[in-house]
């Protein structure tokens, strides 16, 4: 197997509302999303959405979750219209520190429900940093194209996301 990056795009000055992956070629297996984010809202971790071809109604995306937080650990399982893409360093986190997030999907450009895995840990100089541990079900079953990545509040400058195939 081999890793070629399709794209990097980093946040520029006065930071941005969404990052998005368009006309991702079609001539790989997998997909894997790398990221480096900073939220501006005011907290130690933020949440953003994610989609895949912006479909987004009937619930497609389920995860089960495992958590914790330098403390405790618990484990969830969400479904929504959107993947939520959690544990972005927040504002109120260390200066300049942030959170390492990976996205691996698996059979991109395959007609079935797409499987992947989530990983991240957010960057906190103090007791309390957060690690997520995801399998995720994308119930988006035409061949991912494209890759939206919304947040809330502001995704800071030097954020930076990475989009690689492997074949």
């Amino acid at each position: 197997m081999a890793m070629q990056l399709v794209e990097t795009i980093e946040v520029g000055s006065g930071g941005a509302t969404s990052i998005e992956f368009t006309s991702i070629p079609q001539d790989g297996v997998d997909l894997l999303l790398v990221a480096s984010l900073r939220s501006a809202r005011a907290s130690l971790v933020d949440d953003a959405q994610l989609k895949f071809n912006n479909v987004g109604s009937g619930d497609p995306y389920e995860d089960v979750e495992l958590r914790g937080n330098g403390s405790s650990v618990a484990s969830n399982t969400n479904a929504g219209n959107w993947f939520r893409f959690a544990g972005i360093n927040g504002a109120t986190s260390t200066t300049d520190t942030f959170s390492s997030h990976k996205l691996y999907i698996s059979n991109y450009t395959s007609t079935s429900i797409k499987a992947c895995s989530y990983d991240v840990v957010s960057e906190n100089n103090a007791t309390t940093a957060y690690q997520y541990l995801r399998a995720v079900s994308a119930n988006v079953t035409a061949a991912i194209t494209s890759i939206q990545l919304d947040e809330s509040s502001v995704f800071q400058e030097h954020s930076t996301v990475s989009l690689y195939k492997i074949y």
